[in-house]
């Protein structure tokens, strides 16, 4: 029996220090609207789609040879965040959101992703990268819009991509509205 128990004890901390990467969850950021283009347009969010190709994974800390200790995936959503934080937007600005408008919209999410990797200077990017697609009448209007962020972050964390995130999102929201809005 002591045999069997020394077995598992070591067992268990063999397989804690094996070196394998871990793996977090880090929640969707909340979204405050800013309402900063007035309007009275009426636009039709017709879709979202995440079409990212690793909707798993969104972030990774990685030492300074690009081997990964952590990776971190967000909780939720991420179609379904953006979607409501652009409805969210597009109301703050004074256009209506319903079907059928002036305007209809398609948004494809093709990127979304973050690593933390060092110690010095902006160790801390992230890019989020999307596709509208706008009709208008006959008209299609495509806009492609990208958003590369970089921070410093002293402590590598899950933690240190909250605000990374938040910022990120939250300015690609702003910008798909601006976008939507000029049409």
């Amino acid at each position: 029996m002591k045999n069997l128990i020394f077995i598992l004890i070591a067992g268990a901390i063999f397989w804690g220090c094996s070196g394998e990467p871990r793996h977090s969850v880090l929640g969707l950021p909340s979204y405050q609207a800013a309402g900063n283009y007035k309007t009275k347009k009426s636009v039709y969010i017709a879709s979202v789609e995440d079409k990212r190709k690793n909707k798993a994974v969104s972030a990774t800390i990685t030492d300074k040879k690009g081997t990964v200790s952590e990776y971190i995936m967000l909780s939720g959503d991420v179609a379904q965040w953006f979607e409501n934080a652009l409805t969210s937007e597009l109301k703050k600005s004074g256009a209506t959101v319903k079907s059928p408008s002036d305007i209809s919209v398609e948004v494809e999410i093709n990127e979304l992703r973050a690593n933390l990797s060092g110690y010095t200077g902006e160790n801390l990017k992230g890019e989020c990268a999307i596709t509208l697609r706008i009709y208008r009448g006959d008209e299609i209007i495509t806009k492609k819009l990208a958003g590369p962020q970089s921070k410093f972050a002293p402590i590598h964390t899950t933690g240190a991509f909250e605000t990374l995130f938040k910022d990120l999102m939250s300015d690609m929201v702003k910008r798909a509205a601006k976008a939507i809005l000029s049409e």
